[in-house]
């Protein structure tokens, strides 16, 4: 898929979820899975449709977007019980969708959010900085490597009970902290762990 606006193509079907998400945000409603899936078919058809019943929209692949969305990219948050919300990344990725489609603009985030958001960010990359783990990648990053699984899901806030999906959720909003702040040394640091989390030996479930 390739839907080209402008200077830069459209070409995940994530970033169409995320505009739409921004769309309910900026009508003022509540963000609920079963709106998110009105908004998606409305705004694109022919990418949130059933295959053999085009005029019918697909809440499977809404379903597997949004998941993809908030646990891989860090675009959303929330989940079809509490309904959903852009992230401060997820609002600039919505609002340059808009631009380049020529949709108008998803929300961007209220100052109040964004401060809130500043403050989160500072403190997640502030605990990232206090981990023994990251002091010990600061002194020999070529050499680097977590031996103890309990580390990361130290490092991750997990317990060895914790799904792998929940750290490496953890993981995309620490390493969303970094890319936002242009830190680019705890940025090295977690892509470090993120190769570590892909290992099965680190999480048994």
């Amino acid at each position: 898929m390739a839907i080209v606006r402008g200077a830069r193509p459209i070409t995940s079907i994530d970033e169409l979820l995320t505009f739409a998400a921004g769309q309910v945000e900026a009508a003022g409603e509540e963000c609920t899975f079963e709106r998110l899936v009105c908004e998606c078919f409305s705004l694109f058809p022919e990418q949130f449709a059933m295959q053999r019943y085009p005029d019918w929209p697909d809440s499977v692949r809404v379903e597997k977007t949004w998941r993809r969305c908030r646990t891989d990219r860090g675009w959303i948050t929330g989940s079809v019980q509490e309904g959903f919300r852009l992230t401060e990344r997820g609002a600039h990725v919505a609002a340059r969708v808009g631009r380049a489609l020529g949709k108008g603009e998803a929300p961007k985030p209220k100052t109040g959010d964004a401060a809130r958001a500043r403050e989160r960010h500072e403190a997640m990359l502030k605990y990232v900085r206090r981990q023994p783990s990251f002091e010990k990648y600061r002194e020999s990053p070529e050499g680097f490597a977590i031996r103890d699984p309990d580390d990361l899901r130290v490092l991750l806030n997990g317990t060895l009970e914790t799904p792998r999906r929940v750290l490496r959720q953890n993981l995309r909003a620490y390493q969303n902290a970094a890319e936002l702040y242009g830190d680019a040394e705890v940025g090295a640091f977690l892509k470090e762990c993120d190769g570590m989390l892909r290992e099965d030996a680190f999480v048994r479930v």
